[in-house]
């Protein structure tokens, strides 16, 4: 798999884990959760196909 697959499914699964245990998160939840230093265009990409959506500027949950 491709290192932006990787990412993908790295990101997919911290924002998984998140919701669970705090419901909305931010893009520094997901930083120090994944040790990944930009997330922001794998959130964007999530963003656009539906898997997440913003509550406000910072932060987002996981499309139920």
């Amino acid at each position: 798999m491709s290192e932006h697959g990787e990412q993908f499914r790295a990101i997919l699964n911290a924002i998984r884990k998140l919701s669970e245990s705090q419901g909305k998160m931010t893009v520094e939840d997901i930083k120090n959760e994944t040790g990944i230093q930009n997330p922001e265009e794998t959130l964007d990409q999530l963003n656009k196909r539906g898997f997440i959506y913003y509550v406000n500027s910072s932060e987002f949950k996981l499309t139920p």
